[in-house]
């Protein structure tokens, strides 16, 4: 049986390389939806977007409505007030949901894998050249 290594779940139809997310195989879906967006986002030299760690396992690449993100947007992405996480990810800043764990949101098992954090809730991992 293989078991992919981004959800953790048996792997049902084809097996893709989890990599550069994590040493491993992971399943055709999260090869979509989780490793091939962050590979674009590492990719990006421009660095235009910021991307979303959702707590279902997926990234999102996101770029701001102006040129930077309004506190507006990161609140949206993180679902509830945002704090900054006090240390940077490959020079980007970690956004997470300052009231997580009180609001009991979900653990964030793609932010321990990529950015080495325990974190609950949506994690925005931003340039920072798109927060004023």
């Amino acid at each position: 049986m293989n078991v992919c290594v981004i959800t953790g779940k048996e792997i049902i139809g084809e097996v893709h390389n989890a990599s550069p997310i994590v040493d491993g195989k992971c399943s055709a879906e999260f090869n979509y939806l989780a490793v091939v967006p962050y590979r674009f986002f590492l990719s990006d030299e421009t660095n235009s977007k910021a991307m979303l760690l959702n707590t279902d396992n997926t990234i999102t690449l996101i770029k701001p409505k102006d040129e930077y993100f309004s506190l507006t947007e990161l609140q949206t992405y993180v679902q509830g007030l945002i704090e900054m996480y006090p240390t940077y990810w490959n020079d980007n800043f970690i956004v997470c949901n300052e009231e997580g764990l009180i609001n009991e949101m979900e653990y964030n098992r793609l932010a321990k894998t990529i950015l080495n954090v325990d974190l609950v809730g949506p994690v925005l991992v931003v340039p920072k050249k798109l927060i004023e």
